[in-house]
């Protein structure tokens, strides 16, 4: 046991590690689908190894701005109960380029471009109830969808699942069986 002890006590090295100086930086946070109105957060990075309380991220004195096909369309304005900086007109278009560029006092100013890409069409969506059970033996379900996802384009797709209204229960746990949704693509 005491040469145990000993190996256990000799493998055993402290290491400094100088973590640089942290500068806060923006970072502009959104998903906008065709069709509604340009909503964004505007926040600020944190220190590694720090512990957020709460709302100690979001930016509340921010500006930014909204360019359709690079010209200005919108000022976004701040609402303080959803802590999000909303566009008061402008919706998004399919095959529309949207740019929006942002700041606040202290910080250096931020900018992003996206097109929204046109509508992919479905090919099937099957639901197949209590097709198996979990390790808690509850039964779940399967449901499989496809699409036509253009191969020209690098696009990246959001799906969301809502219970039916009908449901006693929400929706906890997703599973997935295909390997390229837990794969980061380069």
């Amino acid at each position: 046991a005491a040469i145990i002890c000993l190996v256990l006590v000799a493998c055993s090295k402290y290491i400094d590690v100088k973590v640089p100086e942290h500068e806060p930086r923006l970072v502009l946070h959104g998903y906008i689908a065709t069709g509604e109105l340009f909503k964004v957060a505007i926040g600020k990075s944190a220190r590694p190894n720090s512990i957020l309380v709460g709302d100690e991220t979001f930016v509340n004195n921010a500006w930014a701005l909204l360019f359709v096909d690079d010209v200005f369309r919108d000022s976004l304005r701040y609402d303080a109960q959803q802590k999000r900086y909303i566009s008061q007109n402008v919706t998004a278009e399919t095959g529309r380029t949207y740019k929006i560029v942002a700041g606040a006092p202290g910080f250096t100013s931020i900018e992003t471009t996206t097109t929204a890409t046109l509508p992919v069409n479905t090919i099937s969506v099957v639901h197949q109830k209590k097709v198996r059970k979990t390790y808690y033996d509850y039964w779940i379900d399967d449901i499989q969808f496809s699409f036509q996802d253009p191969s020209n384009q690098k696009n990246y797709y959001l799906a969301a699942l809502y219970p039916s209204v009908l449901s006693r229960t929400g929706l906890f746990c997703v599973y997935s069986s295909d390997p390229a949704i837990e794969n980061i693509q380069s």
